[in-house]
């Protein structure tokens, strides 16, 4: 598992990390026209590291850290200093926990899932749209 956590300078930093940011670092293209979205000067030390970790992946399966496991949840969060952390979202799984996510999807979002189940976590809900989600205690799931 893997996050990427280096922030873009650009749109006055509010693009921070955002879904693709990361690209031009795993394929060790920096300057490529990336100036628009990553700033004149991107970190190089971070684009030689995640392009090795994903070289390495593709050729031994091995990307370099340790393999995920729900126990210590251990992530490569890359940044100006990359390293290993443990349960980087502790924070935010505490908030979910005990709890499950009930929504109604849009048609398109279901038939790219291949199922009609509410129970659908919200993640690929997002690309799509959302009609509603409700979260909802799991005994409640039944009646949502």
């Amino acid at each position: 598992m893997h996050e990427f956590a280096w922030r873009s300078p650009q749109m006055g930093g509010r693009l921070g990390a955002a879904h693709a940011v990361e690209m031009p670092f795993v394929f060790d293209a920096l300057g490529l026209g990336t100036e628009p979205t990553l700033g004149p000067d991107p970190p190089q030390p971070l684009a030689d590291a995640m392009h090795r970790a994903w070289v390495a992946f593709a050729v031994s399966g091995d990307c370099g850290w340790p393999r995920y496991d729900l126990t210590r949840r251990q992530t490569m969060r890359f940044d100006t200093v990359s390293r290993v952390v443990d349960n980087p979202l502790a924070r935010e799984l505490a908030l979910w926990e005990g709890r499950a996510v009930a929504g109604l999807l849009n048609d398109k979002a279901q038939a790219s899932w291949g199922h009609q189940d509410p129970t659908t976590p919200a993640a690929p809900a997002a690309l799509y749209g959302v009609r509603r989600i409700e979260v909802a205690k799991p005994e409640r799931l039944g009646n949502a």
